[in-house]
């Protein structure tokens, strides 16, 4: 009986993380797959043992793109799984790598050195800006809500990036604004820069960044401004969309 409840509660919270579009301006199959080292659910995993993927590492120089061997293992899934079932897989690297991600089909990169910019702040609460230098240039991450929607107790508010004269929004989440108090993105969801920097080697800023849309969800997302079109400072190449339970 715990566990049929526990799977309810899990499908419940699922249902409710994949209810928004992830991206704001347009839904589309993006071209390039990643995947991160851990424990996953099994059909969020589209690696398979012994592939080369390029991993995004940080060593005592820097920051590296990197061609590796993963390891995928056949694992119990400990939310879903009844033994002796195993439906998770878990990712793993070489020996003393530890991937921040892994990612292929993204002709854009090509494995050597990467700049990385500099992040005073990695997370964004509603009308805190995330400051985000790069190439003598600030770049800013934004919940922006409307004017006309101040006062009122939630608000569809973009996540804007902006810099170099540039605005675009990615995403758009409702947010709570109450009387008292902070306001707070529904769900709490909980998103945040990964990384930033120049990964497709073109000069220009490259974010990974977590477009999670409710706290049980993570959303890695890799938006590359080499894809970008001409009214746009990036977009996205992959995602890594996981559930929690």
């Amino acid at each position: 009986m715990k566990i049929r409840i526990a799977l309810l509660v899990c499908l419940m919270a699922l249902t409710a993380g994949i209810s928004a579009p992830l991206f704001a301006w347009q839904e589309e199959t993006l071209p390039g797959d990643m995947a991160m080292t851990g424990e996953w659910h099994g059909a969020e995993v589209a690696a398979e043992d012994g592939e080369t993927w390029l991993a995004l590492v940080q060593e005592k120089t820097g920051y590296f793109l990197r061609e590796v061997a993963i390891t995928v293992e056949i694992v119990e899934d400990e939310i879903i799984d009844v033994s002796p079932a195993k439906t998770g897989k878990k990712i793993t690297g070489p020996q003393g790598v530890e991937p921040l991600v892994l990612l292929r089909n993204v002709p854009q990169l090509k494995p050597g050195p990467v700049e990385a910019a500099d992040l005073i702040d990695k997370s964004f609460d509603a009308g805190k800006p995330t400051a985000i230098y790069f190439d003598g240039l600030l770049f800013e991450l934004e919940l922006k809500c409307a004017e006309e929607h101040r006062g009122k107790d939630q608000a569809d508010c973009p996540l804007q990036l902006s810099g170099g004269g540039s605005r675009q929004a990615l995403q758009s989440y409702p947010v709570y604004r109450p009387c008292t108090g902070d306001a707070s993105i529904a769900s709490d969801a909980f998103p945040q820069v990964l990384w930033a920097g120049d990964l497709d080697r073109d000069g220009r800023l490259d974010l990974l960044v977590d477009l999670t849309d409710h706290y049980n969800v993570a959303a890695p997302t890799l938006l590359l401004s080499s894809l970008a079109q001409p009214d746009e400072l990036v977009r996205p190449a992959a995602v890594f969309r996981t559930t929690g339970c």
